[in-house]
């Protein structure tokens, strides 16, 4: 723009003017969808305001049902997204379509699996059987059912697992146990199958406990741990809300909950207290047989991470203290024992090929941790969110390791900080003075030894049989 003096020529006043055109034609477009906007938001009011008052029948029917909540409405008229009428019954009458889908799975399924053996115990989950590598999780989610199966199976019944299988039908069996993989992907279409081909009359297992929607008489879900603590849950509130509706839901749907944690059963009790009645603790176990403490035989200081290699379990707090840790002494060896999948799969590969001798990855199954811990003189479960009384801490504790664990969800319940190992929060600092601490003090890590085998028979797997068969028989 060029000045003569303090006055604009011609050119320059035409594209002041131009200029100014755009800004009032931008306005008017701003001000045309805020009218747009506030326009929906009252037809939507309007339109709830029928649905509420029963003047429109079908969309009540249409609301009413399982697959929609009132919440849900809400949801969307708080984004601004209204959906027409038309669109609404139009899925609707898609939904029908897919369910009539669902309809021939259950079918086909009744064919082939007995349906009304009352000494078979019904169990939805997520995925027992991974869906990228084909095998087991080798999670502790995973080792509870196992072992609940062989319970189960002693007291003269069967355990039966259902889970998403993709896009296939499958049946596989693990250690006696038959595991049915749906061909759905979706919770909602896994939900519907389970409680089209299950009794009612049956005793079903809910693992976790908010995958039960509907009440039946003897259900039993079972809480591995508050999961919504974890960032990702909490990053949007409606999806937050919306996640603790679920737990509602899933305490309110199971007759009996079982928790694994005491941090679960106060969260829910801060909540509602009267569904915190229906839950029972029972913590995890470890098998004091095959865990033992025995004579270190190795040569310098042995920290083992047995945990899958994933972010909530703390790999990453991990990985960022790595070289402090390596630092501390040369003599230090950090030990990676779990399954890693996608990015982290590449990270671990990387870092053990950085830090040979130094750093390890391997992984174990159950039968095979025993020898693990015994070659190990620090055990970390340094978890960041979603942890119940880790089978793992428990393992580390009867095998006499010296266990840090961060002071998440319940490792509460196992570790007393400076007795039976050191608490820690999630952070990076306090992971390295704790191994720190314990590197350089022989005398406290073997006080903390002694005890933590001490703790560690308090949570026998006997007791946990025991108390487990108790719930079994009284639902």
């Amino acid at each position: 723009m060029t000045k003569k003096g303090n006055i604009l020529n011609q050119e320059d006043i035409q594209l002041v003017l131009d200029l100014q055109k755009v800004r009032i034609a931008n306005l008017t477009q701003d001000l045309n969808e805020t009218k747009k906007k506030y326009k929906q938001l009252k037809e939507g009011e309007e339109w709830l305001k029928k649905v509420v008052e029963n003047k429109d029948q079908e969309l009540k029917d249409i609301l009413g049902s399982k697959k929609y909540k009132y919440g849900q409405v809400l949801y969307r008229l708080s984004k601004l997204q209204l959906v027409s009428r038309e669109k609404l019954i139009q899925k609707d009458n898609k939904d029908n379509k897919d369910n009539k889908h669902l309809d021939e799975i259950v079918r086909e399924l009744k064919k082939v699996i007995d349906t009304d053996n009352k000494k078979i115990i019904n169990v939805l989950t997520y995925e027992f059987f991974n869906s990228e590598s084909g095998c087991v999780n080798l999670g502790g989610a995973e080792r509870f059912l196992t072992d609940l199966a062989h319970l189960v199976s002693k007291n003269g019944k069967k355990m039966r697992i259902f889970q998403s299988g993709g896009s296939k039908l499958w049946i596989k069996n693990y250690e006696n146990i038959e595991v049915i993989g749906l061909p759905v992907i979706e919770i909602e279409s896994l939900q519907h199958i389970f409680y089209s081909i299950i009794n009612d009359s049956s005793t079903t297992i809910y693992s976790p406990f908010t995958l039960a929607v509907k009440k039946t008489k003897s259900s039993i879900g079972i809480s591995h741990g508050v999961y919504w603590d974890s960032e990702e849950y909490q990053k949007d509130n409606t999806f937050y809300n919306r996640v603790i509706t679920d737990v509602i839901n899933g305490l309110e749907a199971c007759q009996r909950i079982v928790s694994v944690d005491t941090n679960t059963i106060n969260v829910i009790r801060s909540t509602n207290k009267i569904l915190a009645e229906k839950i029972t603790y029972i913590p995890n176990y470890v098998d004091l047989d095959t865990f033992k403490a025995s004579n270190k035989k190795h040569t310098g200081i042995n920290i083992i991470f047995p945990r899958r290699i994933c972010k909530p379990r703390g790999f990453n707090l991990l990985l960022d203290s790595m070289e402090d840790i390596l630092k501390i002494g040369n003599d230090i060896k950090i030990i990676f024992v779990g399954q890693a999948i996608g990015k982290d799969l590449k990270i671990i590969k990387e870092i053990s090929s950085k830090y040979p001798n130094r750093i390890i990855w391997e992984t174990k199954y159950s039968d095979e941790m025993a020898n693990v811990y015994h070659k190990a003189d620090i055990t970390l479960i340094p978890t960041i969110s979603s942890e119940g009384t880790s089978l793992s801490c428990l393992e580390a504790m009867a095998s006499g390791n010296a266990v840090i664990a961060t002071n998440i969800g319940g490792l509460n319940d196992l570790i007393i900080d400076d007795y039976n190992g050191l608490l820690i929060s999630p952070r990076k600092e306090e992971l390295i003075e704790a191994i720190k601490k314990l590197y350089q003090n022989k005398k406290l890590r073997k006080m903390i030894s002694k005890n933590a085998v001490l703790v560690s028979k308090v949570f026998s797997k006997d007791n946990w049989n025991r108390e487990w068969l108790e719930v079994l028989e009284h639902v």
